[in-house]
């Protein structure tokens, strides 16, 4: 556990991905509470689940995000939505694609380009708390002829992040 993950947590900041030990007390949660079910790795050797984006999910990420947030920093987050590229299992640190909203269909994405290629970065693994949260997106066969890149996500409209101006 890294420190600036120990002051996430004394913050009472969410954390959605990283390595998180199982305790003594249970929830009964409504289905209704959930959007999808989660993948994990569970640790043959204790009681350890890791949880981090997948190659091929749709996540947001806080927009400058650093590692010396406070709760003021959270409360006034804005989201950039990417895609990963890469499952940290393959290399230490994944690799995202910045997605940009499609002009007037507020729920389509697709990769952001300038010069014909791919706007992607790498996350190391100490950047995790910068995740926000999945979102549930899929491919819609046909969406060129509206003028809609076939390349495009359609993104769950629940799960988009807010809009915020600073």
């Amino acid at each position: 556990i890294l420190d600036h993950e120990i002051d996430w947590k004394k913050e009472n900041l969410p954390i959605v991905c990283g390595k998180f030990k199982v305790s003594g007390a249970s929830v009964n949660l409504e289905m209704s509470q959930f959007s999808y079910n989660v993948d994990c790795q569970k640790s043959t050797v204790e009681p350890i689940y890791e949880i981090y984006p997948l190659k091929g999910e749709i996540w947001a990420m806080y927009k400058n995000w650093n590692c010396k947030w406070k709760r003021s920093d959270y409360e006034n987050y804005q989201c950039q939505v990417v895609e990963i590229l890469s499952d940290l299992h393959e290399r230490d640190e994944i690799i995202i694609a910045r997605l940009e909203e499609v002009k007037g269909c507020l729920t389509f994405f697709y990769r952001l380009q300038i010069d014909g290629f791919d706007v992607t970065h790498p996350v190391s693994q100490s950047k995790m708390l910068g995740f926000s949260h999945r979102i549930l997106a899929f491919r819609v066969p046909g969406i060129g002829k509206y003028d809609i890149p076939e390349s495009s996500w359609h993104l769950e409209p629940n799960a988009l992040p807010p809009k915020r101006r600073i």
